[in-house]
């Protein structure tokens, strides 16, 4: 288990090495986000692994709540009242750079009007706005990103709600965060939705291991990740070599 935690801080190290908290980079649409194929792919999958019979109990439930995700995802699209998409036309400087999702799900692009986002998904918007922009500017080229509004909770530096892009990797949404403090204990990251525990335990290592995204995870606007304080001596040791640390320095900083 120690190991595992060790790994964990590895990849989360390696995290905010590779980006800039909390600005992050954003990527082409669709490269670290589920296409509509991909996610009519897994629900075949996570239909045929519950009609298999072979799940436990607890399985059965994760991958029941995995498959209605999906589901939904499918019908409804991803955009909620809310949400914000990153928004720009190449040589259109006066059109908004952000885009918030309206009540009937529509948002508005002043001065071409109203635009629908109902059923489209994160990997589609690029193309679905450049439909739209195409009817009043020839050839629009056109960028569109949606971010997700997910909270990062517990023994983090900086716990909150944040927006974020879709393609924002795990542990990256953690360094958003402050990153993990000392006594965070990385083993027993939960990933929930409401009440609903939606990721914990090995789960959770392999997204971290797999640098899996958000959206590959099947998040939601208002999903939560928790990273729990180590209980017991652990978490005492923890605090006590931090202090100490911070003592050593300040120390070191007076008297140099």
């Amino acid at each position: 288990m120690r190991y595992r935690n060790y790994l964990l801080v590895v990849m989360l190290a390696g995290a905010a090495c590779s980006s800039n908290p909390p600005v992050l980079p954003v990527g082409q649409p669709g490269s670290t986000v589920r296409t509509r194929a991909e996610l009519e792919q897994q629900l075949r999958e996570l239909e045929s692994s519950l009609a298999s019979g072979g799940l436990s109990a607890e399985e059965r439930q994760r991958v029941s709540v995995d498959a209605a995700t999906v589901r939904e995802r499918l019908e409804y699209g991803d955009f909620r009242l809310g949400d914000r998409i990153l928004f720009s036309v190449q040589g259109e400087a006066d059109l908004p750079d952000t885009l918030i999702v309206a009540p009937g799900l529509i948002v508005e692009i002043p001065p071409l009007g109203e635009v629908s986002v109902q059923g489209v998904l994160r990997s589609e918007i690029r193309s679905h706005l450049t439909d739209e922009v195409s009817r009043f500017i020839r050839e629009p080229v056109v960028r569109a990103n949606g971010l997700m509004r997910v909270s990062v909770l517990g023994a983090v530096g900086n716990p909150g709600f944040f927006s974020m892009p879709a393609e924002t990797v795990l542990g990256d949404a953690i360094m958003v965060a402050g990153g993990p403090s000392g006594n965070a204990n990385l083993e027993a990251v939960q990933i929930r939705r409401g009440a609903t525990l939606l990721m914990e335990d090995e789960a959770v290592f392999e997204a971290f291991r797999q640098g899996m995204t958000l959206d590959q995870l099947n998040l939601q606007a208002g999903d939560q990740i928790q990273v729990p304080p180590r209980r017991g001596v652990l978490a005492t040791l923890s605090i006590v070599t931090g202090v100490i640390g911070s003592l050593s320095f300040l120390l070191w900083r007076v008297f140099s």
